[in-house]
């Protein structure tokens, strides 16, 4: 390894402030402080020798796999902030059963929600076979879906698209109730029904059923120039299925056919809880390379509190973004192959190979310009309390980075309703072709920053 590259191996020389996900350390005397805040971070990096995905022959994900596996750590950060606090420290042979819940969520089994397995198998919805490359906008929007099935974190998880983040819509994402996971019937073109257990949102549903009718029902109020989240409507009333869906059925139905739903899950309560927020805000900072004039915000959007640092690297190169010092990132790299990992039966999970010594760095100006900034928010007063952060410490240093907004322009479209349909084992779930708000990887609108 590059001494270079190895934060403590300079550690005499290094002096000032540190950055590492919205924690200041103070240079040398911080040091032993930074290393243990930064091996408590779960690492997720390849691995080899997992069941084979899909109908794919890998078993590995090394070459392919690096941007899953950062989208990986900083959702794990996140969860560990929602579960467990921002201060939380691991040590070896810690026997935590919310620690070892969160990690379960990322082993490498088809049943583990944010397993590699289940991100790569989303893919599909923007273009992305299983062994194919993703970019970091790709990741964001994978694990929104899968966020959507995480009954026991109840995250929403906003992908803030055309580099515009828009509070509205948040906090009502963000106060509708989570989902129950219960049985769907989907009725295809060709009459056949499919029952398909899913976590579908109202919203959704309302809009695929209008979609069918030939109607514009559920699009919202055009004059209102504002956006409802739950499609202008109440909840469809219908009846949720619950019998169990059939294992290794698979839906051969032509992929322009608009499905129906004939019943759909309704939500657990209708409280109007605030659920804890993972945004992610996809940009692109440069055209070929990254543009230096956003380094200072850039480096400021990780000093913030809420930070869960960001998706980036170096060209076809992702890493997991964690801080900074001067003008270089303090990264955690998943390019190490390791073997997977197994619980025993008892469910005891060797963890040592999750938590990585120390970081590395890189030089800011080495950034590759496409990233996906990561922010957790507790609760509203969380969100209300970055909103303010950005527009002060980041936006303020440089004001094209991206845009704030409390409601959607009139002349933009509604957000696109969250994937209702989940790519998993054993069998094909039906495409109902809603997710409209997913794009091709780092389709980003580049913005001229005045001279």
């Amino acid at each position: 390894m590059d001494p270079e590259l190895m934060l403590f191996q300079r550690s005499n020389s290094l002096e000032g402030d540190a950055w590492v996900l919205g924690v200041r350390y103070g240079l040398p005397e911080g040091n032993e402080n930074l290393r243990v805040d930064v091996r408590s971070r779960i690492w997720c990096s390849y691995r080899k020798n997992f069941r084979a995905i899909g109908g794919t022959q890998l078993t590995s994900d090394s070459g392919w796999g690096c941007t899953l596996r950062c989208g990986q750590m900083l959702l794990a950060h996140a969860l560990i902030c929602k579960h467990l606090g921002r201060d939380w420290r691991w040590h070896p042979n810690i026997k935590d059963p919310i620690y070892t819940e969160v990690l379960k969520k990322f082993l490498d089994l088809r049943d583990s929600e944010y397993s590699i397995q289940m991100i790569a198998l989303q893919g599909e919805d923007f273009g992305r076979t299983v062994g194919q490359w993703f970019g970091p906008n790709n990741v964001a929007h994978a694990i929104r879906k899968l966020a959507a099935r995480d009954l026991w974190s109840e995250l929403a998880v906003h992908v803030a698209m055309d580099m515009l983040i828009v509070v509205d819509d948040i906090k009502q994402l963000c106060r509708r109730p989570h989902q129950t996971a219960i049985s769907v019937d989907i009725t295809m073109a060709t009459g056949e029904t499919i029952p398909v257990d899913e976590d579908l949102v109202p919203c959704a549903a309302e809009v695929l059923h209008s979609h069918s009718l030939g109607t514009h029902q559920g699009r919202g109020d055009q004059a209102s120039n504002r956006h409802v989240a739950s499609g202008g409507g109440g909840l469809c009333h219908t009846q949720p299925h619950r019998s169990r869906s059939r294992a290794g059925s698979e839906d051969q139905t032509p992929g322009h056919s608009v499905p129906r739903l004939a019943s759909i899950l309704l939500p657990r309560s209708n409280d109007d809880n605030f659920r804890s927020l993972l945004l992610f805000v996809p940009l692109r900072l440069g055209q070929d390379k990254f543009n230096m004039e956003y380094a200072t915000a850039l480096k400021a959007s990780l000093t913030l509190p809420q930070s869960v640092g960001f998706i980036g690297g170096k060209p076809r190169h992702a890493l997991y973004i964690i801080g900074y010092h001067d003008d270089y990132l303090f990264y955690l790299d998943p390019h190490v192959t390791q073997p997977t990992v197994q619980p025993s039966e008892d469910g005891f999970i060797a963890d040592d190979s999750y938590h990585c010594a120390e970081p590395q760095r890189m030089r800011l100006s080495e950034l590759d310009p496409s990233v996906a900034l990561g922010f957790f928010c507790k609760d509203e007063a969380d969100f209300d309390d970055l909103v303010i952060r950005l527009r002060e410490q980041v936006l303020s240093k440089m004001t094209y980075m991206f845009e704030l907004a409390i409601t959607r322009p009139p002349f933009m479209d509604p957000p696109g309703s969250p994937g209702v349909v989940l790519k998993k084992e054993p069998f094909q779930m039906v495409d109902t072709m809603i997710d409209d708000e997913c794009c091709e990887a780092d389709s980003y609108v580049m913005v001229d920053i005045p001279k």
